[in-house]
């Protein structure tokens, strides 16, 4: 039964895919990637999987699944076909297009500034040999760093710029290549931190201004052998990454080949990576009116601004903490600091809104997950494309849900993205007011 249930839902994922497909003819329409966001996380860990983040996946388990996976996305796509009209900011809109003719020099500075935080992080950790050597202690060494890290973001910032700067002007037929240096310096300071996210994140952002800006792609060019190839190359060498994080590191490998001979054993468990299926299925199983959170976790998301070197009993931003530690048998919850399991198992949007008022939650929680989609997508397409909403389309289909530790991650990507922009857009646009009035006025 658990292989027609994992059936089901993957035909049913993928019915929503090929609608909004055929529809947009778009393969990054918010839906589309909604829907293939959920067919890796969940559908292979429901057919197979035994053991998921240390829960048993029983029959039983993936049916009640199945069900409540079910609503969320009928919810989501109710939310995203609902019309409630939140009209963006003009002026804001005016202000942020107005960096436009910059977009070389834009690109250049957040480049920089990326490739200058991550060289200031490395020498402060000990240089690349050390971060290396102890790779198996990721969370040690990353500890008090989160500024940093998060401005090394701005690498991608940067080379997302100057491709649409590429774009615009058309002076290169393989604008991809032109950015290639800058990309495989952004990769290997993130790869070397064996950071599979930043590395998925920094590909797929670059991809989506490549998609809208140079020439989109459609599932027909996406079969062809050549972009299949470099799939794969991309499949590997995510796959490699974590291979590396352990005691022996970079010594239990004499080879490339034998790296990649293991990265190959180790494809069929990138699924495992993905999956959110087993602590889903933990939460609809275990949370029920008696420990719902009803919604104190709101409580870590409004202390995330207060360092923790000031309050030391501060509440964890990420509410993951409290999931792996109920998985493990420890009863707690937001906005307590007291977990003992000092690992983190991260909520789905449906597991964060199901924890915190069960089914209505879920409920809610998706139709307003849908409306995000909406609102970002139709800004989107107003803009005619424009690469700082492309860059916040992608943070938002690739982060955002509602935990506080998603919140944090998508305020801080966007926040630092806008900040400076504004800052000089907004001088620009007073500038730009001052001409006008003066002229008006000659």
């Amino acid at each position: 039964m658990r292989l027609i249930y994992g059936v089901l839902t993957g035909v049913i994922l993928a019915m929503v895919f090929w609608h909004n497909y055929k529809e947009s003819k778009d393969f990054f329409h918010p839906l589309c990637f909604f829907a293939i966001l959920q067919f890796l996380r969940y559908v292979p860990t429901m057919i197979s999987g035994d053991v998921d983040t240390a829960v048993v996946i029983t029959e039983d388990g993936v049916f009640l699944f199945m069900i409540m996976e079910i609503i969320s996305v009928a919810c989501v796509c109710l939310g995203f076909r609902l019309k409630i009209k939140i009209g963006p900011d003009k002026k804001a809109s005016d202000v942020i297009g107005l960096y436009n003719s910059h977009l070389l020099l834009f690109g250049i500075v957040f480049f920089s500034i990326g490739v200058l935080t991550r060289l200031i992080f490395i020498v402060q950790k000990g240089g690349i040999q050390y971060i290396l050597s102890n790779i198996v202690h990721k969370v040690d060494l990353v500890t008090g760093s989160g500024y940093l890290l998060t401005f090394g973001n701005f690498m991608t910032y940067g080379i997302c710029f100057i491709l649409s700067y590429l774009a615009q002007r058309k002076q290169s037929r393989h604008p991809l290549l032109i950015i290639a240096p800058f990309l495989a310096i952004d990769i290997f300071l993130f790869a070397f931190m064996s950071d599979r996210t930043a590395v998925m994140r920094s590909l797929m952002m670059i991809f989506m201004v490549y998609h809208y800006q140079c020439k989109r792609f459609t599932l027909r060019s996406l079969l062809k052998p050549q972009f299949m190839v470099g799939i794969a190359c991309v499949v590997l060498f995510i796959v490699a990454m974590p291979l590396l994080r352990t005691k022996e590191g970079f010594d239990a490998y004499g080879s490339l080949s034998a790296l990649l001979s293991d990265a190959v054993l180790e494809v069929g468990n990138l699924f495992y990576w993905f999956s959110y299926a087993g602590r889903d299925i933990f939460i609809y199983q275990n949370y029920n009116w008696n420990n719902y959170w009803f919604g104190t976790n709101i409580i870590n998301f409004l202390c995330a601004i207060i360092p923790a070197s000031i309050w030391s009993g501060k509440p964890p931003v990420d509410e993951g903490y409290y999931l792996s530690n109920a998985i493990a048998g420890y009863e707690i919850s937001p906005p307590s600091n007291n977990y003992i399991y000092k690992s983190s198992y991260p909520f789905s949007n449906q597991g964060i809104m199901y924890t915190n008022f069960g089914l209505v939650g879920l409920i809610v929680g998706s139709i307003l997950l849908g409306i995000v989609y909406r609102y970002a997508f139709d800004n989107l397409k107003s803009s005619r494309y424009n690469v700082v909403l492309i860059i916040i389309m992608q943070v938002i289909l690739y982060n955002f849900s509602f935990t506080s530790h998603d919140m944090v991650n998508v305020l801080s990507l966007c926040g630092y993205l806008l900040i400076p922009l504004f800052i000089f857009g907004g001088y620009r646009f007073r500038n730009h007011v001052v001409r006008t009035k003066c002229e008006n006025e000659s």
